[in-house]
């Protein structure tokens, strides 16, 4: 993730948070948002392959989705919150 991703990304998720949404929500979303970018996914198409960036989304969008469901029940039986 570059670092203008990371300037809309977690203040996106610290919103999420104040809204209510649960870890495993939150961590899914910072998952997603490093893996799936436009114009990574482009520039990654031209220069790889299209089947190349279908396979990689097609495993690490699963992955992260599984991992932020993992990090969150994890997080939640040992009570853990963000603090304000």
């Amino acid at each position: 993730m570059t670092i203008g991703g990371l300037f809309v990304a977690f203040p996106l998720a610290y919103t999420l948070h104040r809204k209510g949404a649960s870890l495993k929500i939150i961590f899914s979303f910072l998952g997603f948002a490093g893996v799936c970018r436009i114009p990574m996914t482009l520039f990654e198409a031209s220069f790889l392959g299209v089947e190349f960036t279908i396979i990689r989304l097609a495993t690490a969008i699963p992955i992260m989705l599984i991992a932020g469901i993992l990090m969150g029940q994890f997080l939640e039986k040992r009570n853990y919150s963000i603090e304000e």
